[in-house]
């Protein structure tokens, strides 16, 4: 075949999807064993424009669970309109009650995958401890300045669908399971810190 290559890259490019499992970051304890920074499930709800038939549907329906205002509803749908598109985050760090309502509306190409998100309990040490983004990168604090530590690695799940986006049968389905992030223990004391 000529340019067999390039034609099967794009076969398995069209017909492999793959999901990446997010590491739980290292728990921020205190001297005594008390949490200060943990990372708490989550689901991310995103969309997959190749495997939706009617974007403009879509999004408006997105758009009324989520209660956008027009103007992000017109994001969402620039978003999901853009050509070769893969991947459109429409919502991260709901909580299961949420991400199901969404879920729930049956629309096509609509997925959700679980993620950890940071929680920083009762705001003690919150100066010192810092923050993180929404894909789990310390950007201030002890965060930033341990992220290697407390970071981990991700894992990953490979699959191959139909032209409607489920999965073959049959079909082995490959997956490297994440690793959490190491624990920090500080000399900070929770209590005499609150």
């Amino acid at each position: 075949t000529v340019q067999r290559g390039a034609y099967f890259e794009a076969s398995v490019d069209q017909r492999t999807r793959v999901n990446i499992l997010r590491a739980a970051r290292g728990v921020i304890f205190d001297r005594n064993g008390n949490e200060l920074a943990l990372s708490v499930p989550s689901t991310t709800v995103y969309a997959d424009p190749r495997d939706i038939t009617d974007i403009p549907g879509v999004a408006r329906a997105l758009s009324v669970a989520l209660a956008y205002t027009p103007e992000q509803e017109a994001k969402l749908l620039a978003a999901l309109s853009k050509p070769g598109s893969k991947f459109s985050y429409i919502a991260r760090g709901l909580t299961k009650e949420n991400a199901q309502t969404l879920l729930g509306l049956g629309l096509p190409g609509v997925y959700s995958y679980k993620e950890p998100s940071r929680q920083v309990e009762g705001g003690v040490a919150q100066a010192v401890i810092g923050k993180t983004d929404p894909d789990g990168v310390g950007t201030s604090g002890l965060e930033k300045q341990f992220n290697n530590l407390l970071i981990g690695a991700d894992g990953k799940s490979i699959r191959e669908v139909d032209k409607n986006g489920r999965s073959i049968a049959g079909v082995g389905k490959t997956t490297v399971t994440p690793v959490p992030g190491d624990d920090l223990v500080l000399t900070i004391d929770k209590t005499v810190q609150y």
